[in-house]
């Protein structure tokens, strides 16, 4: 795929990549259907960048899989005591895949009623992330012929003790891009080092 080729070649610091959505204007009941939500958009074309943008050279364009909602303390959202944070799919996936949320916070289901994507913080401890079902979603991408690519960036750094400004020598910059192919995760990590 010629945009997986692209993206293995690029260096992601300085966060130039299309991030997630973050929602917190609008109700939880109302995604993505409400008025409120109309502007939102997860598909991320070159053409419609901006001319400085790092993206114009992209040879194809790229689908926000995943947004956040986040309810705020002091807001006029009322339905909870505590601030709360649910991971979501995206809006061209809940569109494209008919999906649906049926009153389960945090839970979206197919036109048959089969649970597909969910956030399992909603009802258990842990860290919100979301999960969808790999059956169905691999065979969504492939009949609309799209495959899922994950982008890494990270760093190692010194942070911290007792040292001066001189002391630091740089810092390791980390870049990757996977895709699942023939039922596996394959990919690359991209490690730079950037001295001061």
């Amino acid at each position: 795929m010629k945009v997986f080729s692209w993206l293995s070649k690029q260096h992601f610091w300085g966060q130039w990549m299309p991030w997630r959505d973050e929602y917190h204007g609008s109700f939880l009941g109302e995604f993505y259907w409400a008025p409120a939500l109309a502007a939102a958009e997860t598909v991320v074309d070159p053409v419609a960048e901006a001319e400085h943008s790092k993206l114009r050279d992209l040879p194809g364009s790229l689908v926000i899989t995943s947004g956040t909602y986040s309810s705020r303390p002091n807001s006029f959202d009322c339905s909870g005591e505590d601030p709360f944070h649910i991971y979501l799919p995206g809006k061209w996936l809940i569109e494209r895949m008919g999906l649906e949320w049926n009153g389960h916070e945090g839970k979206f289901f197919d036109a048959v009623g089969d649970l597909v994507a969910f956030d399992p913080a909603v009802s258990y401890p842990g860290r919100n992330t979301l999960l969808v079902r790999k059956k169905q979603f691999l065979s969504f991408l492939d009949s609309v012929e799209y495959e899922v690519i994950w982008t890494l960036l990270g760093a190692k750094q010194t942070i911290g003790g007792s040292w001066s400004h001189d002391d630091w020598k740089g810092e390791l910059q980390v870049s990757g891009v996977f895709r699942m192919k023939a039922g596996e995760i394959k990919g690359k990590l991209r490690p730079k080092f950037v001295k001061r």
